[in-house]
């Protein structure tokens, strides 16, 4: 006898389902000709049916739950990534702003090294402004 996986796939779910709902479909084109009609257990046969059918529906449940139970999953992904990504934006922001001020810092120092008082002033107005920040 064949055993269902105890986590089947989506595809196994679907093939299950279509094998209970064709033998519902031969069961009742059994039951509503002359031979099933008059079959001794028509009410046994009739009960199949209706519990072929009724399997067929909970397998479809079960399918709403992997597809729901998928897309969760999905959603803690992009989730835990767009996380990530805000770090790493974070984390540039800070190495930029540090190049930043390295930048005035070294302007600084070069207009000091040049003794040219009008780069000292705009240079140290321009470090004092980011050291601000």
């Amino acid at each position: 006898m064949a055993m269902i996986d105890p986590s089947p796939s989506a595809d196994q779910l679907a093939a299950l389902a279509q094998l209970f709902t064709d033998a519902e479909t031969l069961l009742k084109s059994y039951l509503a000709s002359t031979p099933g009609q008059n079959d001794p257990n028509f009410m046994a046969l009739s009960t199949a049916a209706i519990d072929l059918n009724n399997a067929a529906d909970t397998i479809a449940d079960m399918q709403l739950d992997l597809a729901t139970t998928a897309g969760a999953q999905a959603v803690t992904t992009i989730n835990q990534a767009t996380a990530q990504l805000q770090s790493a934006i974070d984390l540039r922001k800070e190495i930029t702003s540090d190049l930043a001020l390295v930048q005035c810092i070294v302007a600084f120092g070069a207009a000091i090294a040049a003794c040219n008082i009008g780069s000292i002033v705009s240079s140290g107005s321009d470090l004092c402004s980011k050291l601000s920040d």
